[in-house]
């Protein structure tokens, strides 16, 4: 027996196996989900199929995915084959993992491939069994099934507007295929992912089904966790246009002020050499270590940039949308309460192929490579030496100083000021708030749940 196994774990009585594999399986996920209406709705909007004819094997009624939306589950590129056909497997229940024994998804749990016992174990905690499509390179060319955990994973959400097609259709189905009926428990939003369509204008009044109506109220009203997405990426990257949400244009110009001069492809952090904010992951898994104490995070919190838009104005939309749903935050003594979280994370940096670390397709090599290249930039404008292959080598303490880690802060709203919701019964406009394009926060006062991907 060596120290990596333990060998006579299959002689173990069968409840003790059990136990074990109910306390290894449970595991926190974002996963970035995109709703968009199916390619032939696009064209044909008078033939749409009707809702909730059709069943699922719950027996509960369903919207009728993919006839009437497509949701896009976007998993890493090197696994999302992988992942396909694990989920494939995983909807059977007769214990052959079959084509997926040497498969190595990223999306989906690794217990599913362990034993016929973990992976009932597996199938139970992540118990909605909803079709999507995966995408990596290419999406998926048949729906297969996302195993998700209401309590546990958080959805990254976006969708294509009329939302009340897209969206409100998704949410009836999330709890439809929820075997407990709770549906979505915990959100992650980003600026886009509400201003690129007519999200953050819905109201009761436009949908005319008491069903749709129903199942937004519903599930805004159990929300637990919101988090508020914002990523430190070049300025040179198009965002969306619509509904006044900017460009890269009219953030490149604000954030020039007390930034510095830096490369339009570059990210902010890039530019100071600030390896201590972590790196966005396309690993949905991740594990919250408390609060960030690593050495030279106080210096990488002292100028946190933000994005092209102040970050309080995406609350501010969300909460106005909230109000519409829920009511004002002091009018909701018979509401469950919701926690709100801001998730803070930079791009990956370039490597000599042009990708960027964290998307899939840069290897281990190359990302020790990147970060060797701006430690040595980082030295030289500071006078220092070049640095040794030691400064980046993967095997080394991920949370030693200056060691770069892939996942996520998480500050609390508080971090990034104050927003006045105005007296009750008054609609405070956006152009009435005294909002900041392209803030660079000294957000030390704040230390940050540190998330680490993996």
């Amino acid at each position: 027996m060596t120290t990596a196994t333990f060998d006579p774990f299959a002689r173990l009585p069968k409840e003790l196996r059990l136990s074990i594999w109910e306390l290894a399986v449970p595991r926190e996920r974002l996963i970035k989900l995109t709703i968009h209406r199916s390619h032939g709705r696009r064209h044909a909007l008078a033939t749409d199929p009707p809702r909730w004819l059709t069943r699922n094997a719950l027996n509960k009624p369903v919207t009728g995915s993919p006839d009437r939306y497509c949701a896009v589950v976007h998993a890493s590129p090197s696994s999302a084959a992988a992942s396909a056909a694990a989920s494939a497997s995983a909807s059977s229940l007769d214990g052959n993992s079959g084509s997926t024994q040497h498969a190595k998804p990223k999306l989906h749990s690794k217990f599913l491939r362990v034993s016929s016992e973990s992976r009932a174990v597996a199938l139970a905690f992540y118990r909605v069994h909803i079709p999507v499509y995966l995408t990596g390179p290419t999406r998926t060319d048949a729906h297969v099934p996302l195993l998700f955990n209401p309590e546990h994973d958080v959805l990254h959400l976006t969708a294509e507007a009329p939302v009340q097609e897209t969206l409100v259709d998704f949410l009836w189905d999330l709890r439809a295929y929820d075997p407990r009926h709770v549906g979505l428990q915990r959100v992650a939003i980003d600026l886009d992912g509400l201003v690129c369509n007519d999200w953050r204008l819905l109201k009761p009044t436009d949908l005319l089904l008491v069903r749709q109506r129903a199942i937004v109220e519903e599930t805004m009203r159990a929300l637990r966790e919101v988090w508020f997405v914002f990523e430190d990426r070049p300025r040179a990257r198009r965002r969306c246009r619509r509904h006044g949400c900017g460009g890269a244009g009219a953030g490149a110009g604000a954030a020039g002020a007390g930034v510095g001069r830096f490369n339009a492809t570059q990210t902010f952090s890039e530019a100071r050499n600030v390896t201590q904010m972590p790196l966005a992951s396309s690993t949905p898994t991740f594990e919250q270590r408390g609060l960030d104490a690593r050495p030279g995070v106080d210096e990488a919190l002292e100028h946190v940039y933000m994005g092209q838009v102040d970050p309080r104005e995406l609350i501010f939309r969300w909460r106005k949308l909230e109000n519409t749903w829920r009511g004002r935050q002091d009018e909701r003594q018979d509401q469950a309460a919701t926690e709100y979280r801001i998730a803070v994370s930079r791009i990956p940096p370039k490597v000599d192929n042009g990708s960027r670390v964290g998307n899939g397709t840069v290897t281990a090599g190359e990302l020790r490579q990147a970060l060797r290249s701006l430690s040595l930039q980082g030295s030289r404008r500071d006078g220092g030496g070049g640095g040794g292959d030691d400064d980046v080598d993967g095997n080394h303490d991920e949370e030693r100083a200056g060691a770069p880690v892939s996942g996520f802060w998480l500050f609390p709203t508080e971090a990034v000021g104050e927003i006045d919701e105005g007296n009750p019964g008054e609609d405070l406009k956006l152009s009435e708030m005294p909002f900041r394009p392209g803030r660079i926060m000294d957000l030390r006062a704040f230390r940050p749940t540190l998330a680490l991907s993996g």
